[in-house]
């Protein structure tokens, strides 16, 4: 969910998915590899972006949250952090 620090536009609700590795453990088991994407500020301007250019939100009017769902395949997330796992 974004927030917009001058108190006016709704919020932005969204989500992607993990798009985590997985890695065999054996016997038909697997595990995260704990690199799933990291959501930064070159995210979150994406998500806004898209928000404005698709939807018309303007982060200047009052108005009711704006729920753009699953955004996997309208923003671009090919450059985005990576968490690792230390415990692997």
């Amino acid at each position: 969910m974004i927030w917009l620090t001058n108190g006016t536009g709704p919020t932005i609700r969204g989500n992607f998915q993990y798009h985590e590795t997985w890695l065999p453990r054996g016997e038909g088991h697997r595990s995260s590899a704990g690199d799933q994407i990291v959501i930064t500020n070159r995210i979150v301007r994406r998500v806004m972006e898209f928000a404005v250019s698709r939807h018309g939100y303007d982060p200047l009017e009052k108005g009711r949250a704006l729920n753009l769902r699953r955004l996997d395949h309208d923003v671009d997330i090919s450059d985005a952090v990576r968490a690792t796992d230390t415990d692997t």
